[in-house]
């Protein structure tokens, strides 16, 4: 198995990145550095979690390709975007039967994609870091940080 590296985009053009191998050793650089850090591992993307919307939806099929083409409906009145607009990452059935979604504009996708291609970096999996906060169950867990607070407060969610 490949050594996973964490690449985190921020506000600016500068990203941090860290090794599994080397937890404690985080680095801050251009996302130029980063990708040669990166060479031969496993790379998962770290965006802004106030880029990306978390919620939950209630999905009559459990059939994924039915479930990605109906989310975007589903959430249509939810968001202030055309759907369209927007893309969606579906995660797991809570006990609720709720499917988890992740949203982001398109366009910010886009753009997340295309950095990391400028540089030849292929992404593993791009995770919002709200998500990367630990999760206990009837607990809250807050990130504060210059300009930005980020919220955990269940398995798949946040804000």
């Amino acid at each position: 198995m490949r050594e996973n590296l964490f690449i985190r985009f921020g506000a600016t053009q500068q990203v941090t990145w860290m090794s599994e191998t080397e937890p404690k050793q985080v680095r801050e650089g251009s996302l130029a550095e980063a990708a040669v850090a990166a060479s031969g591992k496993q790379v998962t993307v770290v965006v802004p979690g106030t880029d990306v919307i978390l919620t939950k939806v209630a999905v009559p099929t459990r059939n994924r390709s039915r479930m990605a083409a109906a989310v975007p409906y589903l959430l249509e009145e939810q968001l202030a975007t055309d759907v369209d607009e927007s893309h969606f990452a579906l995660g797991e059935r809570d006990a609720d039967g709720l499917v988890a979604v992740a949203v982001v504009s398109q366009a910010c996708m886009d753009g997340w994609l295309a950095h990391l291609a400028e540089v030849g970096v292929q992404a593993e999996r791009l995770i919002p870091e709200t998500l990367l906060l630990p999760y206990a169950t009837d607990v809250w867990t807050v990130l504060v940080e210059r300009d930005c607070v980020n919220l955990r407060n269940a398995p798949q969610g946040g804000m």
